[in-house]
């Protein structure tokens, strides 16, 4: 892992990530909470910011938020029955600046549809 930089990647990930979906969760009245750790990390979403209320229909936001994911060519996982309300991802260690503006994508994408459709 020294070898390859891959820690000093991990930390890079967090960094150019964190940037775009903090800037997200500042815009979106949907995205409640961004979490970051490095790869790993977590985008909430909500009904209402202010009470962090879910939405009734969790299975059908989830629904949409895979749906949104796959038309970018991208796998998210809206764990809804585990952890609530949360899109969560573990990206590889490997992942290039342009596949990290993919996954970007996607995620404002879904919260865009969900909001439109939800709130």
């Amino acid at each position: 892992m020294e070898e390859h930089g891959l820690v000093a990647r991990a930390r890079e990930i967090g960094d150019i990530m964190g940037t775009r979906l903090r800037a997200l969760a500042s815009e979106s009245p949907v995205v409640g909470d961004v979490r970051i750790s490095g790869v790993i990390q977590g985008v909430e979403l909500v009904r209402d910011k202010k009470t962090k209320a879910k939405f009734d229909d969790a299975r059908a936001v989830s629904a949409l938020v895979t749906e949104a994911g796959r038309e970018h060519g991208v796998l998210l996982n809206c764990q809804f029955s585990h952890y609530g309300n949360i899109i969560t991802m573990y990206l590889p260690l490997t992942s290039e600046d342009a596949e990290l503006t993919t996954v970007c994508n996607a995620i404002e994408d879904a919260a865009r549809r969900v909001e439109k459709t939800f709130v």
